[in-house]
């Protein structure tokens, strides 16, 4: 196997309520980083590091290690090994892809400015040459926790996990985090992982479409991609706050088939929150024909989002509602 193009494990939503109760299952926090794979030892030369987006030029995972060597394992001789983690930010999550979405030497002229991001590993895959996926969760998680101080690099820290996941879920969310992911203890890599994230509902208006790409399988390819919705401002004007995708296939196919029906229409949608100019991490929920489009403003979409007073959309405080 091409051990650089190991698909990174993704955590499902849904049916996560009988697990809170269930000793079986551990909570970790949802970060708000960029997903990684470590790769090093063996008989690579240097660290790589692989996320999960497909490279439109390679067809593969892309590899961003030559931006954050501030970030590799120190290791003497030891055999293939690859953590799994999320980069996080010195500061805020917009300035992630200014070090891992440029080329090297931009990297470093960001690092320099704002600080050295940190890696928060929460699995590991290959230890040492060996294959440990189909080992339980909570074995790899203690040899992760065993392996990463011998790593000598302080940047590399092991995510805290809990048997208290209603207390951690509760307290991430006060704090203003995302969420937790919900893990169980005897799953394999990529299997028992569960969201369990905060999520605002709001209507908002159909203001345009994109086509699908062919992606990696093809299924809606010719297709509507992701739903352009926008909400309007105190002087009529929409705003567009995001592109929004999720629909079952039977919708995405009578959306695809019936724009005309569909443009201008309202329907509801999950998002984290409001970071700056967009909505975080839309996902559409149903069609709201009995909705007036004119009721989604972006006062109201504001107070669904618990902001006090609402915003204006370059992200300064309003002294006044729209």
């Amino acid at each position: 196997m091409n051990y650089l193009e190991i698909e990174p494990a993704r955590a499902k939503s849904g049916g996560i309520e009988k697990l809170w109760s269930d000793p079986t299952w551990v909570a970790e926090e949802k970060l708000d980083g960029w997903r990684f794979l470590i790769h090093f030892g063996g008989d690579l030369e240097r660290a790589y590091m692989t996320g999960r987006r497909i490279s439109d030029v390679t067809g593969k995972y892309s590899e961003k290690g030559l931006c954050v060597p501030c970030l590799w394992p120190k290791w003497d001789d030891c055999g293939y090994t690859v953590i799994d983690g999320e980069v996080m930010p010195p500061t805020s999550f917009r300035d992630i892809a200014g070090i891992m979405n440029v080329d090297p030497e931009q990297a470093r002229a960001r690092i320099a400015e704002i600080g050295e991001p940190t890696y928060h590993a929460f699995d590991l895959l290959f230890l040492n040459g060996k294959d440990i996926r189909e080992v339980p969760w909570l074995h790899r998680k203690l040899m992760l926790e065993k392996l990463v101080p011998e790593l000598s690099n302080t940047l590399i820290q092991v995510t805290r996990h809990t048997g208290d996941k209603k207390s951690m879920f509760d307290s991430v969310i006060s704090c203003g985090g995302e969420g937790v992911i919900l893990k169980d203890i005897s799953g394999q890599y990529g299997e028992g992982w569960k969201k369990a994230k905060r999520e605002h509902t709001l209507d908002v208006v159909i203001t345009g479409f994109t086509e699908a790409r062919f992606g990696r399988t093809g299924r809606i390819f010719g297709q509507v991609g992701a739903l352009v919705v926008s909400v309007y401002l105190g002087d009529g004007t929409p705003l567009e706050v995001a592109q929004v995708s999720g629909m079952d296939d039977a919708t995405r196919r009578h959306i695809t088939d019936n724009k005309d029906h569909w443009l201008g229409k309202v329907i509801e949608i999950t998002a984290q929150e409001w970071a700056k100019d967009r909505l975080r991490h839309p996902r559409f929920l149903r069609a709201r024909p009995e909705a007036n489009p004119r009721d989604c403003t972006y006062e109201k979409m504001m107070r669904d989002l618990g902001k006090e007073g609402g915003l204006w959309p370059n992200g300064d405080k309003q002294m006044r509602l729209l």
